[in-house]
């Protein structure tokens, strides 16, 4: 899955880098508590993230990404404004290779921006 903060230039723009990568650090900090010690929550670029989940069905899959979303949505950082991330869940099994893996979820993490922000895009046009 492939995680974006919603607006995160915002938060740059007003309280400057320094408390931008504040809230960086905050929310990769949320994300691994959010999943197991099998998977992986990477900085992928810039305001991105990278999670790879391991050993789950695919409803186990969208119900933990929903979950992360839903604990970004009601976390509050002192001093900082509300914050909403945008994610694309793609399965392997959807897919013949990583870079399609890739290719997929980033469609479908531009989808749910596209479609509103603050939310889970894991199928064709479909989000919560």
């Amino acid at each position: 899955m492939l995680v974006d903060i919603d607006h995160f230039k915002r938060v740059n723009d007003s309280l400057g880098h320094h408390r931008g990568d504040e809230v960086l650090i905050a929310l990769a900090e949320l994300m691994e508590g959010s999943v197991t010690p099998q998977d992986a929550v990477i900085r992928w670029g810039g305001e991105e993230f990278l999670l790879i989940l391991t050993g789950r069905d695919p409803q186990g899959a969208r119900a933990a990404v929903r979950q992360i979303v839903d604990a970004v949505r009601v976390y509050r950082m002192p001093g900082f404004p509300p914050v909403t991330v945008s994610a694309g869940l793609a399965l392997a099994s959807e897919v013949r290779s990583v870079p399609d893996l890739l290719a997929l979820a980033d469609e479908r993490l531009y989808a749910a921006k596209e479609a509103g922000r603050d939310r889970v895009m894991d199928r064709a046009r479909t989000g919560t």
